[in-house]
């Protein structure tokens, strides 16, 4: 008995301190909604997030973005830095036994960080360094944000040494930003690196890209059919990928990015490469002209990671239990008796017929469909969100009259590869801790049985009694079992970006929704104003 109040008084403490940095992570994304980037500092660093060792890589990755998110260079590059050598500690020498182990809960481990997380930190270091050399002038920066792009791919060679499965192998987001770094150092060999990584960008447009909703109407088939690979990649590409107006907006990015370093670095090769990317007029004429305005517009937030429920059956947790005195009532009783018990008794019916069916990769599930006693758990999954718009940028006068309208090209969709790599861990995941948490189910089953005879003779009260046993149990069984919910909460939905050619002076910059194909004459909204010098220029917007 002792012990029993010892476990529900753990576990209500851990609740209590697991719901108020709920609570304030909450608040912390809303003011971040809001652009309201002081007050999200502010919540920030109050939480009890600064004081979680488990979730001490959170902690990083936000308090970097916050910082950068204001400019505060120092600090989001001092956090991002940390950061990133934490995720090598963590991933090069942890994950692996935590992968190997039967972890008690998730919520309750280290935080290594999510596949696209990892990546993208890698990101924001050489952006925030990159930042701080347009600011400064300093070219030891540009210098460490070219490092950071090399970590970055370390980071993915690291993957695909790896025994992991999964399709997020590299990522687009590192070719195109990587591309552009290379291309500020300005000499004959970071030029050649950067065409390369243009290159690379394209050939792995459809493989990659063909995840992205944004750029493919059937990413969910097309996902299904790679982790199957009952087709050839070609095959697979050539069947399940129908390209938006979006994708065809990054492709010519493309072209247009590696038409301009051939311009610049072999110039006898760029009427015959033209020939061979079928680039459009527009994009060769754009390709020959010196650009010297960059923009990169992040959108909204990436899809909160929530808890929700699933059934697992019963039966197949039956011969994992360890505890002696369940076990022993089990092989006493026999299986179908403790099942109908659950059933009858305490009316452990499956609310869900296919497990995760609601998983992109449901195909993989069916088998474990759950007809017979069950109980719920949770898995964390990726709320969906309303499908990204094909956004264009407007360049206007300073009395407003419209310049250029150029289409904001999506690079990265965070959303999508959050989806993507949480869910291709859905079948070990869903096996384990189903099968976790209905052997401590049925240790509860087993005591509520165990009273249920003690009231025989009385049905009414033997199952009124037996049922509240189960529940106070199950309730502590589920507060401990809650879904793994730590996400980069401050990560932009969507990162895009745009180069033209200005002429010094101030400007206007909006935004508007591309309507069948077409843009609107004026933009919806106005992000701010710019004011271009004769240097190269970055501008960042956030929305």
């Amino acid at each position: 008995m002792v012990r029993k109040v010892f476990y529900i008084g753990l576990t209500l403490a851990l609740v209590s301190c697991a719901s108020g940095l709920k609570e304030q992570m909450n608040d912390y994304r809303k003011n971040l909604e809001l652009n309201q980037f002081e007050k999200a500092q502010d919540v920030l660093s109050k939480s009890k997030l600064k004081e979680d060792e488990k979730s001490k890589l959170l902690w990083l990755l936000e308090n970097g973005s916050i910082n950068l998110l204001q400019k505060n260079y120092d600090e989001a590059i001092k956090n991002f830095q940390a950061a990133t050598e934490l995720i090598d500690d963590l991933y090069t020498t942890k994950i692996s036994n935590k992968l190997a182990s039967f972890v008690v809960n998730d919520a309750q481990d280290v935080y290594y960080g999510s596949a696209h997380e990892r990546s993208l930190s890698y990101y924001y270091l050489a952006r925030a360094h990159y930042e701080r050399y347009l600011f400064k002038k300093e070219r030891n920066d540009l210098f460490a944000a070219r490092a950071a792009v090399l970590a970055w791919d370390t980071y993915f060679q690291t993957v695909n040494r790896s025994s992991v499965k999964t399709l997020y192998r590299s990522d687009i987001l590192l070719k195109v930003f990587g591309a552009q770094i290379h291309e500020q150092i300005q000499t004959a060999q970071d030029n050649q690196i950067a065409l390369q990584l243009y290159k690379d960008a394209l050939k792995m447009s459809e493989r990659i890209g063909g995840i992205f909703s944004y750029f493919n109407d059937k990413s969910s088939e097309f996902i299904k059919a790679s982790e199957e690979k009952l087709m050839k990649d070609s095959e697979i590409s050539h069947k399940y990928f129908s390209s938006t107006e979006g994708y065809k907006d990054f492709v010519d990015f493309l072209h247009f990015k590696i038409l301009s370093l051939t311009y610049q670095v072999r110039r006898y090769d760029f009427d015959k490469l033209a020939r061979e990317l079928k680039a459009s007029e527009a994009v060769i004429k754009s390709a020959k002209k010196d650009h010297n305005v960059k923009i990169i517009f992040e959108e909204s937030l990436i899809a909160r990671k929530v808890g929700e429920k699933f059934s697992f059956g019963l039966k197949g947790a039956m011969g994992k239990v360890d505890d002696p005195k369940t076990r022993s009532v089990i092989l006493a009783q026999g299986a179908p008796v403790i099942a109908a018990f659950a059933m009858n008794v305490l009316k452990l019916y499956p609310s869900r017929s296919t497990g995760p069916g609601g998983f992109i990769f449901a195909h993989q599930v069916t088998t474990l469909a759950v007809t017979e006693a069950a109980i719920e758990f949770e898995l964390p999954v990726i709320e969906k969100k309303e499908s990204l718009k094909r956004l264009g940028l407007y360049v206007m006068d300073e009395t407003g009259k419209v310049i250029t309208i150029r289409p904001l090209v999506l690079i990265a969709e965070t959303s999508d590869l959050a989806r993507l790599v949480l869910e291709e861990n859905v079948v070990s995941q869903y096996a384990a801790t189903g099968t976790r948490v209905a052997v401590k189910h049925l240790a509860a089953i087993v005591a509520a049985m165990g009273i249920y005879k003690q009231f025989k003779d009385n049905e009414l009260l033997a199952s009124t009694m037996a049922i509240a046993s189960y529940i106070a149990s199950s309730k502590a069984i589920a507060w401990m079992e809650e879904a793994d919910t730590r996400q980069w909460l401050s990560l932009p939905e969507g990162i895009r970006v745009q180069e033209f050619k200005l002429k010094p002076g101030k400007y206007k910059v909006g935004l508007g929704v591309a309507t069948s194909e077409k843009w609107p004459e004026t933009p919806s909204k106005t992000l701010g104003e710019i004011e271009v010098s004769k240097n190269k220029e970055l501008f960042t917007f956030r929305l």
